[in-house]
């Protein structure tokens, strides 16, 4: 069951597999390519993370030994040939390197709209059953969109991953810290104006980075 699909800009493609709980790269670039520390011949497509069954693994590993749990969004960093993952079902954000080493760089692994949502760390804040996610064109800014109901942005512009930010763009706020989902307009950021959303399995940012589109 094929749900997130992702170019690398020269002519291959990854694609998540919820049912299978693995990422694959499809290689029609015309020659072999080494894709997350996987070298896929052309013409053919390959597992490059996760292993045929869900679960959560230790942090470090590589790609192909490292466990998720129903992958869906996907963004490619072209300029270091990485790859984010929406780990839907582990409530988190995995990035794998080129040299396809998988860890997780946003989210506390817990279904939460009850608190984890003001700005700060990434690795420390909610992320909801992670789902849409795109990158702009900056590779700074990674947009995440949840079935919660909230779409958050985290900097990725530090090269040390431990200290991304993220912070919520859409999403109501209701209380201290807790998100309210549902549908209604609203302004852009966590506020108790804020736009309410739901389901949120697509995201894409206009080339100049200033508009962002979802479905709801």
């Amino acid at each position: 069951n094929p749900t997130g699909i992702v170019g690398d800009g020269a002519g291959g493609f990854f694609i998540s597999d919820i049912y299978k709980h693995v990422v694959w790269y499809v290689n029609n670039t015309g020659s072999s390519q080494t894709r997350l520390g996987v070298t896929v011949d052309n013409g053919k497509s390959k597992v490059v993370v996760g292993m045929g069954s869900s679960g959560s693994s230790p942090e470090g590993l590589a790609g192909t030994s490292y466990k998720l749990n129903s992958p869906q969004g996907l963004a490619w960093h072209s300029a270091n040939s990485e790859l984010y993952i929406s780990d839907y079902g582990n409530h988190r954000v995995i990035r794998v390197t080129s040299g396809g080493i998988a860890r997780k760089i946003a989210g506390n692994s817990t279904a939460n709209n009850l608190a984890g949502h003001d700005a700060g760390l990434a690795l420390s804040k909610t992320f909801t059953y992670a789902y849409g996610m795109a990158l702009d064109q900056t590779n700074n800014l990674l947009y995440v969109g949840t079935y919660a109901g909230f779409i958050k942005k985290i900097d990725i512009s530090n090269a040390d991953y431990t200290q991304w930010t993220a912070e919520v763009v859409v999403g109501k706020r209701q209380g201290n810290d807790s998100i309210s989902e549902g549908l209604e307009d609203g302004d852009i950021g966590y506020l108790v104006t804020g736009a309410r959303a739901q389901d949120i399995t697509g995201l894409a940012l206009s080339s100049n980075g200033k508009f962002l589109y979802f479905t709801d």
